[in-house]
């Protein structure tokens, strides 16, 4: 048999006894040893590591328990007096519980009434416990300190996060400011690139042209062209300034884009003196009646503004003196000496293949002769082409036999008057009102068409709309306008002009 066991000797001493059966001698072995010797190595080791440990700034102390032979926990330390039994009677059990094997820490008051955090365990040489305490406030001190430095630690890396968040955020903010500022501005140029291209182009084909269509051509059945042209144009030019000409200009297609935005016509382009315009372009304007009927409408009151039965604001003071300019006459301090030009009659009697066949007299011609600023006006309808011609300057045109045939109707007209073709004739007889009366058919030459029939407008009771002369700032009189410039005090225009009332051949009117 081979163990260890403690027990008492014949001495009455404490010790740990190992016995063992040696076979060859056919005998036992017992080896003892005193406890208080071995608990005396056991605690010289223990002050050893404490002293140790303690020369590194610890505060550790070493108690060494044991029960007596009367059961009592003795302390093999010296702790000094003791104030409060309850500190000595919490330090006792605390000694008991290592003595009969118990381990843990707590915090207690020791025999001495400190505040301590003891760890008690037993000892396994022999029956006695060990306590080992150290002050409460030197384990929480480095607690603290890590606490604190924990608690720093984070605030700091709080700080460095939030310095962080907030500089990206300010970053991306920024840069989305940007970003926001720069769509904004491509908006408005974008905004501004189509409002330019619908004031240059139709809207529909603005739109085709910002989609990237390459080619834009089309073919339109029915069209209503118009064409204007300032009568005595090269005239008037060598009687004025070039600053009072372009006044003039300015002022001029100025009332004619205000009256054509008004009646739906649509202004291809201008070229010197000549307007050229189209009704029925599809979507650009919601007409509320044929176009015909429209274009009618926008050459009446074109003539009529510019007429006598209107006076011009401040901004029109350029047509008063155009207008006081006798015809054929040039002023003294003009610097270009020219021959005077042919008067109406003349160009239109050049123009007809017969000078008789239409019913305005020479005496009206010679009333507007004497009239030095108005225009000549030329309709045709049926079918052209429009589309982009292609180049540098992309530009919106026309062409057809209906856009040759207006300026033809324009050409061979007379100054103050409407021109239209035989095709504007014939529409206006479907129309339930048309407020004109048409005088004779007369018979023009036309280039690249022959001898075509044509139809002066000879007067109408259509007169601008209020909305209209406010908008330009004229003033009426409110009396019928006639077609020519001829004063409308009088009817010798209407027994001199054939009332022929929407085409009736009879004449009756409404």
């Amino acid at each position: 048999y081979q163990r260890r066991v403690h027990g008492v000797d014949y001495r009455g001493q404490h010790v740990l006894a190992a016995y063992q059966h040696i076979s060859a001698l056919d005998a036992g072995l017992v080896v003892k040893i005193d406890d208080q010797e071995i608990d005396d190595d056991v605690q010289k080791q223990g002050i050893g590591l404490l002293d140790q440990f303690n020369s590194e700034g610890n505060e550790l102390m070493l108690h060494w328990v044991e029960l007596d032979r009367a059961g009592r926990v003795g302390y093999r330390t010296d702790f000094g007096a003791c104030d409060g039994c309850e500190a000595k009677e919490e330090s006792l059990e605390v000694a008991r519980w290592a003595v009969e094997g118990a381990e843990g820490v707590l915090r207690i008051l020791d025999p001495n009434g400190r505040d301590v955090l003891a760890a008690y365990g037993p000892s396994e040489s022999s029956k006695a416990g060990i306590v080992v305490t150290t002050s409460y406030s030197a384990v929480i001190a480095p607690l603290r300190k890590l606490l604190i430095t924990l608690v720093l630690s984070a605030v700091g890396f709080i700080f460095f996060g939030v310095t962080v968040t907030f500089y990206v955020t300010f970053r991306m903010l920024s840069r989305m400011r940007h970003t926001w500022k720069s769509k904004l501005q491509l908006e408005t140029r974008v905004t501004k690139i189509e409002e330019l291209l619908s004031n240059m182009y139709p809207k529909a084909i603005a739109v085709r042209m910002l989609s990237g269509e390459p080619r834009i051509v089309d073919f339109l059945p029915d069209i209503t062209c118009v064409m204007i042209d300032i009568h005595q144009f090269t005239f008037v030019t060598n009687c004025i300034s070039a600053e009072e000409l372009l006044e003039l200009l300015g002022y001029t297609f100025h009332v004619m884009d205000t009256v054509a935005d008004y009646y739906g016509v649509y202004k291809v382009k201008t070229i010197g003196d000549c307007f050229m315009g189209l009704v029925g372009l599809p979507d650009f304007f919601s007409y509320t009646e044929d176009p015909v009927a429209h274009a009618v409408h926008f050459s009446s009151g074109v003539l009529q503004a510019f007429s006598d039965i209107f006076s011009h604001p401040s901004s029109g003071d350029i047509i008063k003196k155009i207008s006081a300019i006798k015809a054929g006459h040039r002023p003294s301090n003009a610097k270009i000496n020219l021959p005077s030009p042919r008067s109406p009659v003349q160009n239109t009697q050049a123009a007809s293949v017969t000078s008789g066949n239409t019913s305005t007299s020479a005496s009206d011609r010679k009333a507007v002769a004497s009239k030095t600023y108005c225009m000549r006006i030329g309709l045709a309808c049926g079918p052209a082409t429009v589309g982009i011609l292609p180049g540098k300057t992309p530009v919106f045109d026309c062409w057809g036999p209906t856009i040759n045939l207006a300026a033809r109707m324009e050409s061979s007209g007379a100054p103050s008057y409407v021109q239209c073709s035989e095709e504007i004739f014939k529409r206006s007889l479907n129309f339930p009102l048309f407020p004109y009366k048409w005088d004779k058919p007369r018979t023009v030459y036309a280039k690249g068409f022959g001898n075509v029939p044509a139809y002066f407008i000879a007067s109408t009771l259509h007169s601008l709309p209020d909305a209209l002369i406010q908008q330009l700032g004229l003033r009426t009189k409110f009396k019928e306008f006639f077609f020519g410039g001829v004063a409308s005090t009088s009817a010798a225009p209407s027994r001199q002009i054939s009332e022929v009332d929407r085409g009736r051949p009879n004449g009756e009117t409404v």
